[in-house]
């Protein structure tokens, strides 16, 4: 008779179930590693993530020759070290002095902290790392948050039915995308990045229906909110929005449960609210005060339709190295002058991986909720004729 461990060898001695294991492991490993190599200094050298090349471009740094011509400026991230920095800087000095800022008095008369969205006091990461420096946590936060990213991205597409290199890829494309590393230290990545956590646990609650699942779910959207960056919530809601219909349309096809589902569902919402609610009133309270500031700005200013050339060319309207004066060329060609929020750019490679894809997803119909993201978002953010124009009439969404 063979005993197990001879069972599990080949007839080379190799044991299987080992092999197993490192199969397993490697996305881990792998995306480990990426993340150490961009940010090692940070893990090794105590460094943090502050934009200082732009610094130049202020006063005592400006009157120095040449000080302007300095490598490494990028105008877009002036907000980091002007208004992020010194809050954060304000609220870790509170904390560790051993109260909770509820208002800033150093800043004019004034200022709130808490109802200051963008502070987002109560995010995870922050909420655990104000105790310490925030020039170094500020990098650390970025690490946990990426990892947070990279995993929830992973296991989605693992329980969407991707193998385990398609799932890598997918998680290495979307947590390093472009838009995530240059808005990393801003709180509309508190939202984006959390995204993935939030599908992942939507699709286990779908099929498993189990507690555990569901608390996930109200945890990671609950930090959503929490973010700091109520608008982005509001983009991710597109997403998650049209899978949670597929998987409810699909859901008969399943034989899956509809009545218990949808009570799910709202629980997990509701619990979601109450997580973030320390983010949601002061943000419906400024609405409520000033309602038709931001429908203003989006009627004025609309991306063009000829902006759709960054999705191959990204610098086709200038790159943000420029000085700001060449804002005002970005704006009367593309629509608008911010870099990052006009350009579609995601790479020749990973946007031709991302068409095979689609093209190659079985069943077929999985890649529907992401086509109608498409057909949904697209026409609204190039202002189309008529899609496009609608939302413009209503304040919340635009």
């Amino acid at each position: 008779m063979t005993s197990p461990a001879t069972a599990n060898r080949t007839g080379h001695g190799v044991d299987r179930s080992r092999h197993f294991e490192t199969r397993r492991l490697w996305p881990a490993v792998f995306l480990a590693a990426v993340l150490g190599a961009l940010f090692w200094r940070v893990l090794f050298m105590g460094e943090g993530l502050a934009p200082d090349g732009e610094l130049v471009a202020w006063h005592p740094w400006a009157d120095v020759p040449h000080a302007t011509a300095a490598a490494g400026r990028h105008a877009y991230l002036v907000d980091q070290f002007a208004f992020f920095s010194p809050n954060e800087e304000f609220i870790s000095r509170s904390v560790r002095r051993g109260f909770w800022p509820l208002w800033n008095p150093e800043v004019a008369h004034g200022l709130p902290t808490v109802a200051s969205t963008q502070n987002a006091e109560y995010y995870p990461t922050n909420l655990l790392l104000w105790a310490l420096p925030p020039f170094w946590t500020r990098g650390v936060r970025a690490i946990l948050r990426l990892v947070a990213c990279l995993a929830g991205t992973y296991a989605f597409g693992r329980a969407s039915g991707m193998r385990r290199g398609g799932a890598t890829f997918a998680a290495l494309t979307f947590g390093f995308c472009g838009f995530n590393m240059i808005m990393l230290n801003w709180p509309i990545t508190n939202v984006t990045l959390v995204l993935p956590c939030i599908l992942w646990a939507l699709e286990r609650t779908f099929v498993t229906g189990g507690f555990a699942s569901g608390v996930a779910l109200a945890l990671a959207t609950g930090a959503a909110l929490l973010g700091g960056h109520p608008p982005t919530v509001l983009h991710i809601t597109v997403a998650i929005v049209a899978w949670t219909a597929y998987r409810l349309a699909v859901a008969r096809a399943d034989r899956l449960p509809l009545p218990a589902l949808a009570w799910r569902l709202a629980l997990c919402a509701a619990a979601a609210a109450l997580i973030g609610s320390a983010t949601l009133l002061p943000w419906r309270e400024y609405f409520a005060q000033n309602p038709g500031a931001m429908l203003l700005l989006r009627q004025r200013r609309v991306l063009s339709w000829k902006a759709l050339v960054s999705w191959v060319v990204p610098d086709f309207f200038g790159r943000p190295a420029f000085p700001a004066a060449d804002w005002t060329d970005a704006y009367l060609l593309a629509g608008w002058e911010n870099y990052v929020e006009r350009t579609g750019y995601v790479g020749i490679a990973g946007l031709l991986l991302a068409v095979r894809g689609v093209a190659a997803m079985r069943p077929w119909h999985r890649a529907l909720p992401w086509l109608a993201t498409l057909a949904i978002s697209l026409p609204i953010i190039y202002n189309a004729p008529v899609l496009g124009q609608l939302p413009q009439s209503v304040p919340v969404v635009s």
